[in-house]
């Protein structure tokens, strides 16, 4: 982390979470106080909106950063794309329209009545 501490992090729906390493939790950063997931070298830079600063998480290799700040980049981009299904919405219910036709506008079909068939096993069909 920022203070040179081992730390776990992990992700889940509403943002990224650290822990330290005897499990207990540190911090979570909501995405939606994430503005950029980005990462340098081994570093993985995580920028938040509101409070002007960026967490910083060093890994034991580039090719570790690169997947942990796309892993991140991904979800982030998955929870903006979907954000309204996670926030109360204080717009009107939808308008429900009548349909404009009905089962009584529809021309009336005579019901067609399949003559009884008698087959045995192993013979052919024939009208009786």
């Amino acid at each position: 982390d920022n203070h040179g501490n081992s730390v776990h992090l992990g992700i889940f729906f509403m943002g990224i979470f650290v822990r330290n390493r005897i499990g207990r939790q540190a911090v979570i950063y909501r995405w939606n106080d994430i503005g950029n997931i980005t990462h340098n070298k081994s570093t993985i830079l995580v920028e938040l909106i509101n409070k002007e600063e960026t967490a910083l998480f060093h890994t034991d290799d580039i090719e570790n950063a690169k997947y942990i700040s796309r892993l991140f980049a991904t979800r982030h981009k998955f929870y903006k794309q979907n954000k309204i299904c996670t926030e109360q919405s204080n717009s009107p219910p939808p308008i429900r329209r009548q349909p404009t036709w009905s089962r009584s506008s529809l021309p009336r079909q005579q019901p067609y009545i399949l003559p009884p068939m008698h087959v045995q096993c192993g013979e052919h069909y024939s009208e009786t």
